[in-house]
């Protein structure tokens, strides 16, 4: 498992797969995490994951649930959103949604 990681503020920016209107998103808060990426699974089935980890130590849990086969779909000077999918559930009731998060670095 390769790793990398930086603070950030994310915001995810849909619900149960469903963007959220600008008004929701300039008054939701943003999540400080450490942005990492990994390669996880095994040679024939690996995927990137996105994930934000808690700032307490290398071991902490994630913030927010992971992001699957992350893509860059917007980049700016102060900020870029991911765009990938979202995992909820276990076995049988296991749903997958698209979400988007909207990344800046934490000051």
């Amino acid at each position: 498992m390769y790793s990398l990681g930086m603070i950030f503020r994310v915001i995810p920016m849909r619900r149960r797969g469903r963007r959220l209107p600008e008004s929701k998103l300039r008054g939701q808060s943003a999540v400080i995490g450490d942005l990492l990426t990994e390669i996880a699974g095994g040679t024939r089935e690996a995927i990137v994951v996105a994930r934000l980890r808690s700032l307490a130590g290398p071991r902490a849990a994630d913030l927010l649930p992971a992001l699957y086969a992350p893509t860059i779909v917007r980049i700016a000077p102060l900020a870029l959103c991911l765009r990938g999918f979202e995992a909820h559930g276990e076995g049988a009731e296991r749903t997958t949604v698209i979400q988007e998060w909207l990344c800046s670095p934490a000051e």
